[in-house]
C-alpha cells in the first residue's frame, strides 16, 4: 500500500471547493419602494418589472434597459447592470469549472514531485476561487445598479409629473399601504 502524501492537498481542496460555492451564495432582500411608475412583481414566481402597464423581464436576462429607456441615466445603470450581471455568471462558471478541475487533479495525482499535476490542480483550484469570488462580486454590483437604475427613472418621472402640474417643491405623494 503507498503512503497517502496527497491528503493534505485533498483536504484543501474540499476547504477551497466549499468555499467557492459558498461565496457564491450572495442574496440581496432589498426591494425599492413602491411606485405607480415602475415597481418589480411577481407573475408565475417569475420577477418582471411593470411601467404603465407593461411587464418587461427581469434578471439577468432581462429588459430593464427598455423600460427605463426615458430616463438616459437610468437607462445607463441598466446597461452597467446588464453587463455586470453577464459578466459577473460568465467568471461564476468559469471559477466552477476551474475549481472542479482542479479539485480532479488534485485528488487524482499521486506523484510528491513539486511540479505534479497535484500542484497544479491546486493553483487551478485557488484560480478558480478568485474568479467565483470576483464573479460574486460583479452580481452583487450588478443587482445594485438595478435598484439604481429603478429608483433614478422613479425619481424623473415624479419630477416630470409634478412639474407638468406646478407643483415643484411639493412632497411627493405617500405610497403604500393606505392607513386606517
Amino acid at each position: 500500500m503507498q503512503p497517502c502524501h496527497h491528503r493534505p492537498l485533498a483536504a484543501a481542496a474540499a476547504l477551497v471547493t466549499a468555499a467557492a460555492f459558498l461565496g457564491a451564495c450572495i442574496s440581496s432582500s432589498y426591494v425599492p419602494r413602491p411606485s405607480p411608475l415602475l415597481k418589480p412583481i411577481f407573475i408565475d414566481g417569475v420577477m418582471k418589472y411593470r411601467v404603465s402597464g407593461y411587464d418587461y423581464g427581469a434578471g439577468l436576462f432581462g429588459d430593464l434597459p427598455s423600460a427605463v429607456s426615458a430616463v438616459p441615466e437610468a437607462r445607463r445603470y441598466a446597461e452597467e447592470s446588464a453587463a455586470d450581471g453577464v459578466a459577473g455568471f460568465v467568471l461564476l462558471l468559469g471559477g466552477a469549472i476551474a475549481t472542479g478541475a482542479g479539485t480532479v487533479l488534485v485528488v487524482t495525482e499521486d506523484s510528491p514531485e513539486p511540479a505534479s499535476l497535484g500542484y497544479m490542480g491546486l493553483g487551478l483550484m485557488l484560480a478558480g476561487v478568485a474568479a467565483t469570488i470576483g464573479g460574486s462580486f460583479m452580481v452583487a454590483q450588478s443587482q445594485a445598479e438595478q435598484l439604481d437604475a429603478i429608483n433614478v427613472f422613479n425619481d424623473a418621472m415624479w419630477a416630470r409629473y409634478l412639474e407638468a402640474r406646478g407643483a415643484t417643491g411639493t412632497p411627493l405623494p405617500r405610497v403604500g399601504p393606505a392607513r386606517e
